[in-house]
């Protein structure tokens, strides 16, 4: 009986999200074999190069008012050889880096140890931000071998923690 109640609850919660965020679909980073989920289609990535020389797309989308984007970073061959824990410190580098370029004013502060059923060798950075106009962030970090993202949710109300996961745990590692 408690079976059939969590399928309900799960179906009525899958439905809710859908009907207010569409349908997730997944979308290839550009052509480099990373994936993403998205609530709607982000369009054509924005290829840039960091002021270190790694390449860089970057995407967003809105769906009512709130924007789901994404920062992923190429890292180059001088990273082949970095531990487990160089790796956290140059993602946690980053994410405070972006704290500047998104005018963060508040942060929750970092909880560590998140990982991917996709690929649980990656590392994870979660943290909740408020931006200087009061938006508020929930942010996510991923990082292994030879690729960094980063993916953010921001408005001024966040959707509920299943769209935030669907989003933020919808980063797919190059196999």
């Amino acid at each position: 009986m408690k079976v059939i109640f969590l399928l309900i609850i799960g179906f009525t919660i899958s439905i809710s999200v859908e009907a207010q965020y569409g349908n997730f679909r997944k979308y290839q980073i550009a052509e480099t074999g990373y994936y993403c989920h998205f609530p709607s289609d982000p369009g054509q990535f924005e290829k840039q190069q960091s002021e270190d020389g790694q390449l860089m797309y970057l995407a967003e989308t809105q769906v009512n008012n709130i924007s789901f984007g994404i920062i992923t970073v190429l890292l180059n061959e001088s990273f082949s050889s970095s531990s487990d824990s160089e790796l956290k410190d140059l993602l946690i580098s980053y994410m405070d880096y972006l704290k500047q370029s998104f005018e963060i004013t508040g942060a929750a502060g970092y909880g560590f140890g998140h990982t991917l059923d996709s690929n649980p060798k990656a590392q994870g950075i979660l943290d909740y931000w408020e931006n200087k106009d009061g938006q508020e962030l929930v942010v996510k970090g991923w990082i292994y071998n030879k690729a960094l993202a980063f993916l953010y949710i921001k408005g001024k109300e966040l959707p509920n923690t299943n769209v935030q996961s669907l989003f933020l745990n919808g980063f797919v590692f190059k196999k």
